[in-house]
């Protein structure tokens, strides 16, 4: 049952084979083409129908793909970060030393920045994937990273969370190590200028954005170990930020909470069954959106943690991993070999699309702004869907 305190307040939301990678044998497409959060469409058609397939056979994808103002894509598979047009042809591609599960940031138009598990946080130019620069973190990055005028901010899996100046060769502004994994990937709350990750040892932290190196500006322990990023929303001269856990155990309630930005605790909910939340999305109208390990769809409102709604995509247990929601109102969430769009209002489910392998957990959807929909997954294969 849910558990939260009740703000009179309205809630304004603001909006994540290792040895080669050659160029792919051949894609299948089809005439016609087109971050966790919400994202603008121009087109609310949306049928569930594939437009293509890539697979270029180097591996499996381990994060979310970006995706420029131009169409184009950027996808991590395997070693690889490929660039691929939106018809879905690949335009040049780029290897680092070891598996990338971090998620791609661009940054102007030229840049492209994410970790990988040799242990480099690396910038390519996106024009023809060559190495801008790259920086030797303490361990291996499986954090996508946040960039915020001209810093980027992610954490590497021993415990170490950085703030690298990006301007010529990227040196660190301030690190701090919290002593724990990190497999979360951090959040801005810009209006309170704080960093916000969430660690294995069933902590949030929030850093100073300039000045996080002196430590947290507050800790915040969960009950569970937070293996998604958090989220951040707008709550009128404050930020909130909402976070689900990972408990690995049916003793421990699974728990979605909502933090003030001052780091105490504005509601929590408790989920019946089930033993992660991946991650969460959240609308523009105050709604929050979350799947769990137990295949369901949770909707409650940002402004009281209330339920909502909820909805069984699947019989028995199947994974669900982070949600990205559409602007006409479409939530998206991989689970196990399947991708579901859910109405956003009713929880009614409008189609699924089967994939050939599993969609990985730290993977959300991204939305084009024409509406189309891209997910990979763990056999390799990368989807355009309408």
């Amino acid at each position: 049952m849910a558990g939260h305190k009740s703000p009179s307040v309205i809630i304004f939301a603001l909006a994540i084979c290792v040895t080669g990678c050659p160029t792919p044998r051949g894609v299948k497409s089809r005439p016609d083409h087109s971050n966790a959060g919400t994202l603008s469409v121009t087109n609310g058609v949306s049928e569930g129908e594939e437009q293509w397939e890539f697979n270029p056979e180097v591996g499996a994808v381990g994060g979310s793909a970006a995706i420029d103002s131009d169409g184009n894509l950027y996808v991590p598979l395997g070693a690889c970060l490929y660039l691929v047009d939106p018809s879905g042809r690949p335009k040049c591609y780029f290897q680092a030393g070891g598996r990338i599960f971090s998620s791609p940031s661009l940054e102007g138009i030229r840049r492209v920045h994410f970790g990988s598990d040799d242990g480099y946080f690396y910038t390519i130019d996106t024009v023809r994937c060559e190495q801008l620069s790259s920086f030797k973190a303490a361990g291996p990055i499986k954090s996508s990273p946040v960039v915020v005028r001209n810093k980027a901010f992610f954490a590497s899996f021993d415990g170490t969370v950085y703030s690298i100046d990006l301007g010529g060769a990227p040196k660190p502004v301030w690190q701090y190590a919290v002593g724990a994994p990190i497999r979360s990937s951090p959040a801005y709350a810009p209006k309170a200028r704080l960093i916000v990750i969430g660690s294995d040892n069933h902590k949030v932290y929030a850093f100073d954005r300039d000045n996080g190196g002196s430590g947290p500006k507050w800790v915040f322990t969960a009950n569970a170990k937070i293996p998604g990023p958090p989220s951040v929303a707008r709550f009128r001269d404050h930020e909130v930020v909402v976070v689900g856990v990972d408990t690995e155990s049916s003793a421990i309630p699974v728990r979605v909470y909502s933090i003030l930005d001052t780091g105490s605790e504005l509601w929590h909910y408790d989920v019946s069954a089930g033993i992660a939340v991946q991650g969460v999305a959240i609308t523009p109208d105050g709604k929050v959106f979350f799947g769990t390990a137990s295949s369901e769809v949770y909707c409650l409102a940002l402004i009281s943690g209330q339920l909502l709604w909820k909805v069984a995509v699947a019989d028995g247990s199947v994974v669900l991993g982070a949600p990205a929601v559409s602007s006409n109102g479409i939530v998206y969430i991989g689970g196990s070999r399947t991708l579901y769009a859910i109405d956003a209002e009713t929880g009614a489910i409008k189609w699924k699309f089967h994939t050939i392998g599993v969609i990985p957990i730290e993977s959300s959807p991204t939305i084009a702004r024409d509406g189309t929909v891209y997910i990979g997954e763990l056999d390799g294969h990368f989807y355009a869907i309408r």
